[in-house]
């Protein structure tokens, strides 16, 4: 844990995982962009997305270039989003949080990779209501080859991940079965379920029952912002719960062990 570590050192660590954070949530929010359109992530450099413009060095430096511009492209003077400092200012805060929490560690690492496919996730959700399964993927194969790997029985503790994804996912997959009959229309979104299977691997059962309690919260806390037109709507409006679920998966990973501890000690 960093709390044993000197003071000049944990802040050393810490400001190099901030500045990591900030660089992956510039590159990650281009990524989930690029992904949300079919582009590809890896070819061609940035560029202002109203002009075209190639971005140069002082105008990609998170969250300093967009202050520096003035929220403003440089080229044709198109305004830039407030999503970009954000976006790179939240993960750097996920990044501090969880070597924060997890020290220096394999099992910092593996959540530093799953928030980050997480992240782009979220963003992707929020621009096309789409969570694509190749990045689902990828969270899943992160949670088999680090639980492989990190000692103990490997077959107990994919199993105990299994569990955990099955207990909120399996429920919940049933009781949108049953309400799209009732209802004669799509209650939710399949790709939501198989986020919170996801997700759930990560976690026990009793972490998981509070990942579903934190999301419907956050979900009605953040639905002004979530909350979109969409012509596939039968209301008109479309919710994508993606980014609700991903901020419950920070929520949780950070607090749900002292929460349940509390919870039990009235038991």
């Amino acid at each position: 844990m960093l709390q044993l570590l000197s003071p000049g050192l944990v802040a050393y660590i810490l400001g190099l995982t901030a500045l990591l954070g900030l660089v992956m949530g510039s590159f990650l929010h281009c990524w989930a962009y690029r992904f949300a359109r079919a582009q590809s992530a890896v070819r061609g450099r940035s560029s202002c997305p109203a002009c075209g413009k190639v971005l140069g060095p002082l105008e990609l430096i998170p969250v300093f270039s967009y202050f520096y511009q003035r929220s403003r492209c440089r080229g044709c003077g198109a305004g830039l989003s407030l999503r970009y400092p954000i976006a790179e200012l939240l993960c750097g805060a996920y990044f501090v949080s969880v070597v924060w929490h997890f020290g220096v560690s394999p099992e910092a690492l593996k959540y530093l990779i799953a928030g980050s496919l997480l992240f782009c996730i979220a963003w992707v959700d929020w621009d096309v209501h789409w969570i694509p399964d190749r990045l689902l993927a990828g969270i899943i194969l992160n949670f088999v080859l680090f639980t492989a790997f990190q000692g103990g029985d490997p077959i107990k503790n994919l199993l105990t991940g299994l569990l955990g994804g099955l207990s909120v996912s399996l429920p919940l997959f049933i009781l949108v079965l049953i309400m799209d009959r009732l209802l004669g229309r799509a209650s939710m979104g399949g790709g939501d379920i198989k986020l919170l299977f996801a997700v759930g691997l990560y976690f026990s059962w009793q972490a998981n029952l509070l990942l579903i309690l934190a999301a419907c919260v956050l979900g009605i806390v953040l639905s002004p912002m979530l909350r979109k037109k969409s012509p596939d709507s039968e209301d008109g409006e479309a919710f994508p719960f993606g980014p609700a679920i991903i901020a419950a998966y920070w929520f949780v990973l950070l607090w749900s062990e002292p929460l349940l501890n509390w919870y039990r000690s009235f038991l």
